[in-house]
């Protein structure tokens, strides 16, 4: 529910938080005529749209990524800019990078003593 966290969830029912993705993926690889093929992807595209807000209400998702969409929502086409996608992966390889050096530091200065 939209008032628990992460933390909240029973390790053993977390897999459930896959269950709308992979409707979504099904829904996606159905085969058929055009007519009922547009609908089954609009439907994933809801699904899996669900699944990202899901995972969002949970603070599972990059703060990066959940701006992009909110983004995205905002411009009305659904659909994330690849540039701003590009940014917030460098701007997350960034933030890796400095906590890996940080750590590194740590622990020389902690053989150090």
């Amino acid at each position: 529910s939209r008032n628990e966290s992460a933390e909240d969830i029973a390790t053993a029912d977390a897999k459930y938080l896959l269950v709308p993705f992979y409707l979504a993926e099904v829904l996606g690889a159905v085969r058929g005529d055009a007519e009922s093929r547009v609908g089954r992807l609009m439907e994933s595209g809801r699904r899996l749209a669900g699944f990202l807000a899901r995972l969002e209400d949970y603070g599972l998702v990059p703060r990066e990524v959940a701006e992009a969409r909110e983004r995205a929502g905002a411009t009305g086409n659904g659909r994330l800019d690849p540039g701003a996608a590009r940014e917030a992966k460098v701007a997350r390889f960034r933030a890796e990078r400095a906590v890996k050096q940080k750590l590194e530091a740590l622990d020389a200065a902690r053989k150090a003593r």
